[in-house]
């Protein structure tokens, strides 16, 4: 199974417990003057999550010492 069929809909997500994001969605929605039906709420809802959990993720991944940052760019 490659990454894009692991992340497939098969069932609502969990909320994560990192966010409340119905809250978030449906607070963002209003402040755009949105009306989202109850389906893309969920499928709006369901596509924060997957993009929480792959952000976490990378945020959790440990660098070891040996890794520097890169350097600033100036032009």
């Amino acid at each position: 199974m490659n990454v894009l069929q692991s992340m497939a809909p098969q069932a609502p997500m969990e909320n994560t417990g990192h966010f409340d994001w119905p809250a978030y969605v449906d607070h963002m929605a209003s402040l755009h003057g949105l009306v989202l039906d109850a389906e893309r709420r969920a499928e709006v809802i369901t596509q924060m999550q997957r993009i929480e959990l792959l952000a976490r993720r990378f945020l959790d991944f440990e660098l070891g010492p040996h890794v520097e940052p890169a350097p600033v760019f100036r032009p």
